[in-house]
């Protein structure tokens, strides 16, 4: 206050204090939102097995456009693979000959060995196993014990008068074979593969010698 008695503003001492922070406002969920979350989790399996079902309808669609592509057997000629074989080398070898409807020819060849040749020759059976046919002459015991796998020696059978010693392995991978062991500069055959006893013993006694009937 002035001398004349007139108040005078001054400049306070008091300091402003600070504004407070603004509290944000609520947010409330949209329950619309929610409605629409809950809708595509109650349609997950239905979703799932609607894709399930176009992925199986075009797989299909591919195995029938596409086939499973057969192995070409059409050219395999075992009887002249073996008549060549008579005529080439000057040695008797056997080959199959009226086998039921059935069996295909899948393999027929002369083959070079560490020591020896070994005619070879393989057929499916018509029930889908295989049946192999080799044959060499001067068999030693490692070549048998090659061409059967090292399965155990089981016994022998009389088929037309010869006998063959029977080696087998069953269970999960079953291997069975046939062996009429030649001597001396004498041709031993084997016959063996997945293919059941009665098979086996089918292709026994169709084999016919070449060399004899050529």
């Amino acid at each position: 206050m002035g001398d004349n008695g007139a108040v005078t503003d001054q400049p306070s001492n008091t300091p402003t204090p600070a504004p407070g922070p603004v509290s944000p406002e609520p947010v409330h969920p949209d329950p619309t939102a929610r409605q629409q979350v809950s809708a595509y989790a109650a349609g997950s399996v239905a979703n799932m097995l609607r894709s399930v079902l176009v992925i199986g309808a075009i797989m299909a669609l591919f195995i029938i456009m596409f086939p499973r592509i057969q192995p070409d057997h059409s050219g395999v000629d075992v009887a002249e693979t073996a008549r060549q074989i008579h005529e080439s080398e000057g040695i008797e070898v056997t080959a199959p000959a009226d086998l039921p409807n059935g069996w295909t020819a899948t393999a027929a060849e002369y083959r070079r060995g560490a020591d020896r040749m070994t005619w070879h020759a393989g057929f499916e059976t018509p029930g889908g196993d295989f049946v192999a046919l080799n044959e060499t002459i001067d068999a030693t015991d490692g070549w048998v014990a090659t061409q059967v796998n090292k399965t155990a020696r089981i016994g022998e059978l009389d088929l037309g008068g010869t006998i063959w010693q029977q080696y087998a392995r069953e269970g999960a991978n079953p291997q069975r074979s046939l062996v009429d062991r030649g001597g001396d500069g004498e041709r031993t055959t084997v016959v063996t593969g997945s293919a059941s006893w009665e098979e086996i013993q089918v292709f026994v006694e169709s084999l016919t010698p070449v060399g004899a009937t050529s």
